[in-house]
């Protein structure tokens, strides 16, 4: 083989970029595991754990919002008139670490009157309504997202009380672990829904004091949530984040992030398996939220949220806790819960498939068993009540059709929507 030099110019402008990104990423990936791994262990073991925390109550929460669609072709163009239905519901569990888990009942919520199903109509057809760059427009689209995501909020809210409800009811339990799938903090926190925001410039009077309204209350909720678990004496609250979109130990590490590696993914990196991290600061969502309760004047007391990242297997991405202790557990038992969450961290399939066909992941999505369990029966509640509102919807279609479709066209974006109270207006009333 002859000795040749490769002349320097062969490497392209394209594949320079590549090399240095490349050697961006390792250097990245090495000062993250230098910082992180100061804060891993390894999860205790089962007799450590059996003799110290003995058998524990978990009340485990989830929501299902099953979707049907109804396509309509008319004259003008194709209409999808969809309606979903909001369940939500808890399992209560007793686990130990020798009898493993076992289920006790479940507890699922009817559907609130607008919560059954929600109709609407969307246009797909080149006749909808189009205000381009309206400056009128967009201040209307975000009046309406921040709408949606205090009705959001609220149904988070809802959940999470329905979860220490039952936790209440739980005799006989020296500890009271309430999970909840997802983050317990609140889902959205728009730092423009605040008195004397820019955002409500040029907005009528009512519809601002009505958000406001809104928005304290909901942060007032959560407030006096955390509280109760705060004082409760035996009662943990948890969220178990399935699909973490967080940078905070990146930044921690003085790692420029990067959008397509979270901290979940760089973990995966780092944690071994059988492991906890404890992330020695406070999420950035959690001092937000306590800053918007002093907007409110609203009085944030001692209760912090933790986070920690769990690991059973090197097959599974970690998972992501959000914790609130009681002020009054020992610290031993506090240092002990996640380890235990540790031995109930599971691979969700559905979500898995979900996240593979979307990204193209080959790690498994985690959760936990008892959150896998309730969320199987919510689900098919859901389906169950999906398919009720779907023949109520059928037998009465004749009568909604029209309304449902003039008020989609005359929409700013061409959709409509309706709750069930309107539509059972529209049946003649009283029907179901």
């Amino acid at each position: 083989m002859s000795n040749r030099r490769i002349p320097i110019d062969v490497f392209t402008k394209r594949q320079q970029t590549l090399i240095a990104e490349s050697l961006r990423e390792v250097s990245r990936a090495l000062s993250f595991s230098d910082v992180v791994r100061n804060y891993i262990e390894r999860v205790m073991g089962r007799r450590e754990l059996g003799d110290l925390l003995g058998e524990v109550c978990i009340i485990a929460g989830d929501e299902s919002i099953p979707r049907r669609r109804h396509d309509l072709v008319t004259t003008r163009g194709t209409t999808h008139v969809y309606f979903n239905v909001h369940i939500r519901g808890v399992v209560s569990c007793r686990y130990s670490m020798d009898g493993g888990l076992t289920n006790v009942g479940f507890r699922v919520e009817p559907p609130d009157e607008d919560d059954y199903f929600v109709l609407g109509a969307r246009v797909l057809s080149s006749s909808a309504i189009d205000l381009g760059n309206n400056a009128v427009a967009r201040r209307a689209r975000r009046v309406e997202r921040a709408l949606k995501d205090q009705w959001g909020v609220a149904k988070q809210l809802e959940l999470l009380r329905l979860i220490i409800d039952e936790s209440r009811r739980s005799a006989g339990c020296g500890l009271v672990i309430a999970v909840m799938d997802g983050s317990i903090i609140p889902w959205e926190l728009n730092m423009d829904v605040v008195p004397g925001s820019k955002f409500f410039s040029g907005l009528p009077d009512d519809l601002r004091d009505k958000m406001l309204d809104t928005e304290k209350k909901l942060f007032q909720g959560f407030h006096e949530l955390y509280n109760d678990v705060y004082n409760s004496g035996n009662t943990i609250l948890v969220g178990a984040v399935k699909r973490s979109k967080d940078w905070t130990l990146q930044a921690m590490a003085n790692v420029v992030p990067s959008s397509e590696y979270p901290d979940q993914v760089r973990l995966a990196e780092v944690m071994g398996e059988g492991t906890v991290l404890r992330s020695p600061i406070v999420h950035y969502r959690f001092r937000d939220f306590t800053e918007k309760l002093g907007v409110f004047g609203i009085d944030h007391v001692d209760y912090v949220v933790r986070t920690y990242y769990v690991r059973r297997d090197m097959a599974t991405y970690p998972l992501k806790l959000e914790v609130l202790y009681p002020k009054a557990l020992p610290e031993g038992v506090r240092e002990a819960i996640p380890h235990l969450l540790a031995y109930l961290t599971v691979a969700s399939d559905k979500h898995t498939y979900i996240a593979a066909k979307a990204g193209g992941d080959t790690l498994s999505v985690p959760t936990l068993k008892p959150i896998l369990v309730i969320d199987k029966e919510v689900s098919e509640r859901g389906a169950a009540e999906s398919a009720r509102a779907a023949y109520e919807l059928d037998k009465y279609w004749e009568r909604i059709k029209d309304e449902l479709v003039e008020c989609a066209y005359s929409s700013r974006e061409g959709e409509c929507v309706r709750s069930r109270r309107d539509v059972r207006k529209l049946m003649g009333g009283g029907h179901g």
